[in-house]
């Protein structure tokens, strides 16, 4: 088989992981192999593609919001709203309950009580919050 051939054959392989949804495998694999593949356009397409995928909400994410009240959230990711861009969040506590002790030096500061309970179901904007779930998968 000619090189040629070879680097086909392996970008192919690449694509095709992509398109099932496996994007951070078809990157491992596109790096393993990069003398092969030869291809830093190919990388980089599967790099952004894994960026958005490994950024985007899903169900069971646990994120930190604002509340009514400016106070720092933390909720569970229910599902998508009715919104176009919007979740439906359920409240798991304050934000400041997951925060570290203050170090040396650090200014103690006034923490905006929340308006929300816990268990409250609120409909936040993606744009509104910060995704905490770290995911992982055979490429890690």
């Amino acid at each position: 088989m000619s090189e040629v051939d070879l680097a086909l054959l392996l970008g192919g392989l690449c694509l095709a992981q992509a398109a099932s949804g496996a994007w951070g495998e078809a990157l491992a694999f596109c790096c393993k192999r990069s003398a092969d593949i030869a291809d830093e356009i190919l990388k980089d397409w599967l790099l952004r593609g894994w960026l958005e995928e490994a950024n985007t909400f899903m169900t069971g994410d646990v994120i930190q919001f604002t509340g009514a009240n400016q106070a720092q959230l933390t909720g569970l990711v229910m599902g998508p709203s009715a919104e176009f861009g919007s979740w439906q969040v359920r409240v798991k506590g304050d934000a400041s309950e997951a925060a570290a002790a203050l170090g040396p030096g650090e200014a103690v500061l006034p923490i905006p009580e929340a308006a929300e309970t816990e268990g409250e179901v609120l409909v936040v904007k993606e744009s509104d919050a910060t995704l905490l779930t770290l995911r992982s998968g055979p490429w890690t």
